[in-house]
């Protein structure tokens, strides 16, 4: 199964998280470390969805 990555950015998040939307399990690490820390989130690639965190 493919899978589609999304890069958002936000320094809310703590080290490791786990969404689960529409029933679809997305997990979320780290890329980098900063002030404005990316996450890179992988799900897949038949989940249309867009990540907004605020």
């Amino acid at each position: 199964m493919k899978s589609a990555r999304r890069n958002i950015s936000t320094h809310i998040l703590p080290a490791h998280h786990t969404i689960t939307l529409n029933n679809v399990t997305i997990k979320a690490e780290p890329v980098n470390q900063g002030f404005n820390k990316q996450w890179c989130f992988n799900m897949p690639a038949s989940a249309d969805a867009e990540i907004v965190l605020n």
